[in-house]
């Protein structure tokens, strides 16, 4: 018996077996819950493929989060197949090329817009989907990142994810989560100069490790969730264990 039977789940991100997504999954069907995935365009086979790899295979859906009609689409399965949902899972990200990289000045506004639209905003599009089915309550739970630091060759990635360390939930909407740092693993030059710079090769994922202040070295990176709030000292956070190494995954998810 887990702390997740009869839970049903909304869980976007999942690319493959080393995305962090996919770890919430496996981990949320051990604990008893039912899952949906989600995959959009050319990824959607790779989410199918890894979707055979969890404990029980989970029905896939495309969820563009850019089109309004896919997401219309699918809280309309999700009513029909379920009735009513319990959480969801935000671990979407996306930048263009030029967005990503030691040029912060290359990106234009209609490339960042991308960045943003995809990695943050997306995230009230998410909940469109699944708030109307939480008539028993719920939660949404989004992946932020350590924005205290400019990271090499995340660049505005960094910047649009950050934007969901400031999310705050308000009366009358589900209870929000921030979860960091986030990973938004997409495997690019940049990130293997980065690891080298770092004097950590055997680090696989950008957002695995981050640097003290004052130069005091570097830390294994944890995961933080805070229910409906940020604050330092909110007695109802909790930390997850850490994480020694974490793979980097391709393509525009987190």
């Amino acid at each position: 018996m887990g702390i997740l039977d009869g839970k049903r789940l909304l869980i976007t991100g999942v690319l493959t077996d080393a995305s962090l997504a996919f770890a919430v999954a496996k981990l949320a069907q051990e604990e008893g819950a039912e899952i949906v995935l989600t995959g959009a365009g050319r990824g959607m086979r790779l989410t199918e493929r890894t979707a055979r790899k969890l404990p029980e295979e989970a029905e896939v859906l495309e969820f563009d989060v850019t089109s309004a009609e896919q997401a219309a689409a699918v809280r309309s399965h999700l009513a029909a197949k379920w009735g009513q949902v319990d959480g969801a899972l935000h671990a979407i990200g996306f930048a263009p090329e030029v967005c990503l990289g030691e040029d912060f000045m290359a990106a234009q506004w209609a490339d960042v817009s991308v960045a943003v639209e995809i990695s943050a905003y997306s995230l009230k599009t998410v909940a469109e989907v699944v708030a109307p089915l939480m008539t028993g309550g719920g939660s949404i739970v989004g992946l932020d990142f350590d924005a205290r630091f400019a990271w090499p060759a995340y660049n505005w990635m960094g910047v649009a994810k950050a934007a969901l360390a400031r999310r705050r939930r308000h009366p009358g909407q589900p209870r929000c989560c921030r979860a960091d740092p986030d990973l938004g693993r997409q495997e690019h030059s940049g990130f293997r100069s980065l690891r080298g710079r770092l004097g950590h090769p055997g680090t696989a994922g950008l957002g695995c490790q981050r640097r003290r202040a004052r130069g005091k070295g570097l830390r294994g990176a944890h995961v933080r969730l805070v229910p409906g709030d940020d604050r330092r000292d909110d007695p109802r956070r909790r930390r997850l264990p850490r994480h020694r190494s974490l793979r980097a995954t391709r393509g525009g998810t987190d």
